[in-house]
């Protein structure tokens, strides 16, 4: 863990993703108490579904005491293998040991250790033996169902278990107090009250909406994303006219879409992975330069990225997009392929955005599509033999592509 995510952990004080300990003695001979204490809270972050929970140890409740970790015992083989053991379904968890340098004075020769848990698709995670022991007040039973409330660890609810059962959200985001159904309304107006419910939707799970982007964070990363609001979308490649060539310059896009997507509107060569409950996840995964009909719009100073777009379809009123954009949610925070492939295109996307803002974009002219090469060139163009037969290519630097540079990269800090 970087030092500066250790930071902000503990600035942020103890919540319902974020537990300090002091110590802890786990594994240690005959401290079972430790142990169980420890297993619990497990327990109950991983019931946070799609969150990302720590638990920081050498670090008081308050945040303001730090203690070196000197318990040996504490490592990720340990954690691993007791976890799988006692816990059904066994958590994603995760031990980090970390000693810094350049740091603050009460940090400086400490050494930490930070659990991480999850995130994971919903469910309900259980205690899977019992720890039993009057004497040290300890009786934590089999299949006991622990859940964060706040900064504490707390028995589940028989309603709160069915919750988790049924994967559903513990928070239960509040569903919108009227349900505006949109078809109700007149095409100028629908997709405005469309785009208000929205973004009360991006605001709730801490996003932010600008200059037509979006920006969610997926577990720790934020990703932006391009986007769209349409009636349909069923026409034959319609997704590919929609996007335009914009996909070349964002980490993704998002489509949402009164009517229907159908399978057709995507263009052939983009993969869908998942069909879900919520709507559609694709990757386009051919590199851009394979498209002679596109190639001369496409900077050849790039990365080679492979942008995704998500699509919710048929949503109807504000309930529908409620629930659909919190499964969407859920989905993409506890599906490890899809982070990965996420993150993968923010971080080349990014490389290459900082790039084109440093050296301009590097774009094809119409002056030349193969063979020949000009007799003069423009002082902003060069001649580029590694496509079909050479092209005249034109060094670029759009204000607008500029500024969609900027808002992609500043939202992804």
């Amino acid at each position: 863990m970087e030092y500066k995510t250790f930071l902000n952990l503990i600035g942020s004080g103890e919540k319902t993703d974020v537990d300090f300990k002091l110590e802890c003695h786990a594994f240690k001979i005959k401290n079972i108490k430790s142990k169980a204490e420890l297993l619990k809270d497990i327990c109950a972050m991983a019931n946070n579904g799609n969150r990302t929970n720590y638990i920081v140890i050498g670090v008081s409740d308050d945040g303001k005491q730090f203690k070196d970790v000197a318990n040996e015992k504490l490592t990720d083989d340990n954690i691993q293998t007791f976890c799988k053991r006692a816990i059904s379904p066994p958590p994603r968890v995760k031990l980090m040991r970390e000693c810094w340098k350049n740091v603050r004075s009460d940090h400086l020769g400490k050494t930490f250790v930070i659990i991480q848990i999850g995130p994971h698709a919903r469910g309900a995670y259980r205690l899977n033996q019992d720890f039993i022991n009057y004497k040290e007040e300890l009786c934590l039973r089999r299949n006991e169902v622990w859940i964060r409330r706040g900064a504490t660890s707390d028995l589940a609810t028989p309603e709160e278990i069915s919750k988790l059962i049924q994967k559903l959200p513990l928070e239960d985001f509040s569903l919108p107090s009227e349900n505006v159904i949109y078809s109700q309304f007149s095409k100028d107006y629908n997709l405005v009250l469309l785009s208000q419910d929205l973004k009360r939707c991006i605001n709730e799970a801490g996003g932010i909406i600008k200059n037509e982007r979006v920006m969610l964070k997926i577990r720790n990363s934020k990703i932006v994303l391009r986007l769209i609001l349409v009636r349909d979308c069923s026409a034959k490649r319609g997704i590919w006219l929609l996007t335009g060539h914009n996909w070349t310059y964002e980490h993704g896009v998002l489509i949402v879409s009164l009517g229907s997507i159908s399978k057709q509107a995507f263009h052939p060569e983009f993969k869908i992975n998942f069909n879900n409950n919520w709507g559609w996840f694709s990757i386009f995964e051919i590199p851009n330069y394979y498209y002679p009909e596109i190639r001369i719009k496409i900077p050849t100073n790039t990365n080679l990225a492979f942008p995704f777009i998500l699509t919710l379809p048929r949503i109807k009123d504000s309930v529908t997009l409620h629930q659909s954009f919190h499964r969407m949610l859920d989905f993409l925070n506890s599906n490890d392929y899809i982070f990965e492939q996420m993150n993968d295109s923010k971080r080349q996307m990014n490389a290459n955005l900082r790039l084109w803002l440093k050296e301009g974009w590097i774009v094809g002219t119409n002056r030349i599509y193969g063979g020949g090469k000009p007799e003069k060139l423009e002082k902003d163009e060069i001649f580029d033999e590694r496509r079909y037969g050479g092209q005249v290519m034109r060094r670029v630097q759009d204000a607008s592509l500029q500024q969609i540079a900027k808002t992609i990269l500043s939202l992804s800090k």
